[in-house]
């Protein structure tokens, strides 16, 4: 039964990727045509409208593929929790720099074709833009102070001691003194830096959450 599976999925992404090729190949080939080829018996003629409608349906169905891939491989290669962050994030960094090969390559179809036409330019620079706004987004997210603090409490709800320290204290506050302040929880020696203060904070936010 897992064989059986196994050769479906290595079918079925020899398929995604035979579209690519196929899309992309055939958007090259009717490029290098010196004249546009018309589809004999009917009147439509392959001109570079349907050349960049090939390789449009040749990226969407290679973006069907990425998020195939991600999710066979989010767990197994630590790969980032959410399928955007793994475009725009993961890729950009080379986390899995062969995946990025067709997207080299048309990109590369991409401007040959687009340069012969004003307003085909102008959509695969609008689209150009819109991948480099979320690439920057994304950056600008994983890089900043605030995804640090988030990895921290991230890490501080999973540990069961790091909670059950700090309701202890928490507990012993209320018991005393009926209500708790954050800076009711500065011990000896922890200074009032950022970190400490969101890890105080983090910790009333978990112990009335349980406990309300």
């Amino acid at each position: 039964m897992t064989s059986n599976c196994q050769v479906a999925r290595i079918i079925t992404n020899f398929g995604q990727i035979g579209s690519l090729v196929l899309g992309v190949g055939s958007a090259y080939l009717l490029n290098i045509q010196k004249t546009p080829i018309a589809v004999p018996g009917i009147d439509v003629t392959l001109d570079l409208g349907f050349q960049f409608a090939l390789l449009i349906s040749a990226m969407l169905g290679y973006i069907h593929f990425l998020q195939k891939y991600w999710e066979k491989n989010v767990e197994k290669q630590k790969l980032s929790a959410l399928f955007i962050d793994f475009s725009f994030w993961d890729l950009p960094r080379l986390r899995q720099p062969l995946l990025l090969i067709p997207i080299v390559i048309a990109f590369a179809i991409f401007v040959q074709v687009s340069i012969k036409s004003s307003w085909l330019l102008l959509i695969f620079f609008a689209i150009l833009v819109f991948v480099v706004f979320f690439i920057v987004k994304r950056f600008q997210y994983h890089l900043s102070p605030t995804r640090e603090y988030e990895k921290l409490y991230e890490g501080w709800i999973s540990d069961d001691k790091w909670y059950e320290r700090w309701s202890k204290r928490i507990k012993k506050q209320l018991d005393a003194y009926v209500g708790v302040r954050t800076r009711d929880l500065y011990e000896s020696g922890m200074t009032k830096s950022e970190t400490n203060r969101i890890e105080i904070v983090s910790a009333l936010h978990q112990y009335f959450e349980k406990n309300e």
